[in-house]
């Protein structure tokens, strides 16, 4: 048996904001994950991380006030502690959070920060793929292409609106307000699948250029940041300052 006692038994109405319902956690994931960080950092690989991957979504948290902080990248995060031994608590489980407040707040998720530094730091865009594929990270056969590839003008191109599988719909109005605050009055979308060596590679595209923006410094900040909000296995293509599709675009 983990060492971690037990719950609190708080009455709903004395549930911390945001949170909609009681969650039960996984002990024993719990106390899986407690021996999963006393691993040194130089020493957590690749067999470390699929542990903890597999056991954190349910394993059971606590939660602290603030409940939020504001990481170096200036994105909101939920925080979450490991319980203390031997005390009461009032478990979170990011699989529950996820459908309970994160998806729809726009929140990523730091374990146990200190200072700086955190256990682990789960994205937006990690909790959105944990939405869409149970997996916080999703590995994908691709060819290899430039980091900012350019689509050209006279590329054959298949354009769709994202599904709701590909982009849920919590997600898609989270980026429309990022995109607003960047300045993009009417924020667009389409999901445009490229062939590329042979394979095809579908993208989530915006309908933003460097013109869009008083600087290009402006734009490429947003860019890097709009990633953060989607799954990282996500490609988002640069279009020519020439042209761009004129149609396939959806509100977001």
């Amino acid at each position: 048996m983990a060492f971690w006692d037990f719950f609190s038994d708080k009455k709903k109405d004395d549930l911390p904001p945001g949170k909609k319902t009681h969650y039960q956690g996984d002990l024993s994931k719990t106390d899986i994950i407690h021996k999963l960080l006393q691993t040194p950092k130089t020493e957590r690989n690749a067999e470390w991380k699929q542990q903890l991957f597999a056991n954190v979504a349910d394993a059971a948290f606590r939660c602290v006030v603030p409940q939020m902080i504001k990481g170096p990248d200036d994105f909101p995060y939920f925080i979450l502690f490991l319980p203390n031994a031997y005390q009461t608590f009032q478990a979170f489980t990011i699989r529950h959070m996820t459908e309970d407040f994160l998806l729809e707040s726009g929140y990523g998720v730091v374990i146990n920060p200190k200072g700086n530094q955190a256990d682990w730091v789960f994205s937006y865009g990690d909790i959105v793929n944990f939405k869409i594929n149970g997996e916080f990270y999703t590995t994908i056969t691709a060819p290899q292409i430039e980091e900012k590839e350019i689509v050209k003008k006279d590329e054959e191109l298949l354009i769709a609106q994202p599904p709701e599988k590909y982009l849920p719909k919590q997600a898609r109005a989270i980026i429309r307000d990022f995109l607003k605050s960047m300045g993009i009055e009417k924020p667009q979308v389409m999901l445009m699948t490229r062939i590329i060596n042979g394979a095809t590679v579908p993208e989530l595209a915006f309908n933003m250029q460097p013109k869009d923006f008083p600087t290009l410094k402006h734009f490429e900040f947003t860019m890097e940041h709009l990633s953060w909000f989607l799954p990282k296995h996500y490609k988002i293509p640069d279009f020519p300052e020439t042209g761009r599709p004129g149609t396939g675009f959806i509100d977001l």
